[in-house]
């Protein structure tokens, strides 16, 4: 009854961790056994599982997974959290959500180390905020920004299974059991589970072409239609997006606006759309901060070849910042509806003339799918699966 603040001693739960062991092996035998996972406390503190650890000695092995639960957003509560707006579109707040992945890869890093068993990782509880998260927010458009990166982050940072919560109940549900229609991170996780493989890739925003402010007077009287173009260049499995143009270097607040990440494309969509024929595809994660700036982006170092587009946007066109906090979303420029209890098609813009530019609008995250790209990481097969000892 003591709820996130209640505490178990390491060394009660390394005796009940070895016990669950021993009856799962009495029941299951050692042959396709469920996994053990756990401890999955509400927050990752390293002493506390670096004492775990310990308390199991010589029965470490008996972990298959460590996981825990991250609620980067804090509280719902708005009297507890008045700014969760910027929590969810500050840069450098998403950015923080670094600290504990990596302190949590390092843990498992640790173990693995010291033994021959590859311990998994998992985040297995994230909402964004507890207590049942935030009507308006983390049941709106605007929660895609913290979840997508954070799906992002967590693949970069060797987490094998992210465990949303939750599916149904509080406002970080998925679905919306009153009118039985889904709210917009589902689409997000659905298209996730259907682009991004599991191989992950390194992909970077490194250099930007800025006309904005101190470039002319033209420029200042067209500010809220700046761009910023980056070169991206995948080579050996990197994926840096780059850029050589002489002109001004975009301001900080500006370069850290667009967010990405890339992964080898999965086989489901090369099945889906009939692409098995091409060869080393690659998804880019994005995520577009900026209120005003549209990305456009010129792409270098990818085979010739088709792009799709998945871009999702506030349905309230014209009102993009009243338009964050709708339970609804755009795919593309169409509305997404649940119509007689069936999920809409998630269908992608084709692009196949590669010299029309990569265009990211203010306020919007999504995939873009380059299934010819002919990265040498992704011409091997997929990586298994996570769900087996």
């Amino acid at each position: 009854y003591h709820g996130v603040g209640a505490h178990v001693p390491t060394d009660k739960m390394a005796k009940a961790f070895i016990k669950l062991h021993d009856m799962v092996k009495e029941l299951w035998g050692t042959e396709n056994r469920p996994l053990i996972i756990g401890p999955d406390s509400s927050v990752f503190n390293m002493t506390w599982y670096l004492e775990f650890a310990v308390m199991l000695g010589k029965a470490l092995d008996v972990m298959d997974v460590f996981t825990y639960h991250i609620y980067s957003l804090g509280p719902g509560s708005p009297l507890l959290n008045p700014n969760m707006t910027d929590h969810m579109l500050n840069a450098t707040k998403l950015q923080t959500l670094h600290i504990t992945t990596d302190r949590a890869y390092e843990f498992v890093e640790t173990l693995r180390k010291g033994g021959e068993k590859k311990f998994q990782l998992w985040c297995g509880e994230g909402g964004g905020a507890y207590n049942s998260g935030r009507n308006l927010f983390t049941n709106s458009f605007i929660s895609g920004f913290w979840f997508l990166d954070q799906l992002g982050t967590m693949a970069q940072q060797y987490h094998q299974a992210y465990c949303r919560q939750t599916l149904i109940g509080g406002f970080y549900g998925l679905l919306n059991i009153t009118t039985m229609h889904v709210n917009p991170d589902y689409y997000t996780a659905l298209l996730w589970r259907r682009v991004m493989g599991r191989k992950v890739l390194s992909a970077d925003v490194k250099w930007t072409h800025y006309a904005g402010e101190a470039d002319t007077e033209e420029a200042e009287k067209t500010e809220k239609t700046e761009e910023k173009s980056e070169k991206i260049n995948k080579n050996r499995g990197e994926s840096a997006f780059d850029s050589d143009f002489g002109a001004a270097f975009a301001p900080g607040y500006v370069g850290h606006k667009l967010r990405v990440y890339a992964h080898c494309t999965h086989r489901w969509f090369l099945e889906q759309h009939k692409q098995t024929n091409r060869r080393g595809g690659v998804t880019i994660a994005f995520i577009n901060l900026s209120t005003h700036v549209k990305h456009t982006i010129i792409t270098e170092g990818i085979a010739k070849g088709p792009r799709a587009e998945f871009i999702l946007q506030s349905p309230r066109k014209y009102d993009v910042h009243m338009g964050l906090y709708s339970h609804h979303v755009m795919l593309n420029g169409q509305t997404l509806k649940v119509i007689n209890n069936e999920i809409p098609e998630l269908r992608p813009n084709w692009v196949l003339d590669r010299s029309k530019p990569l265009e990211l609008p203010p306020l919007s995250y999504g995939y873009i799918v380059f299934p010819d790209a002919q990265n040498t990481v992704c011409l091997t097969p997929p990586i298994p699966g996570p769900f087996s000892p």
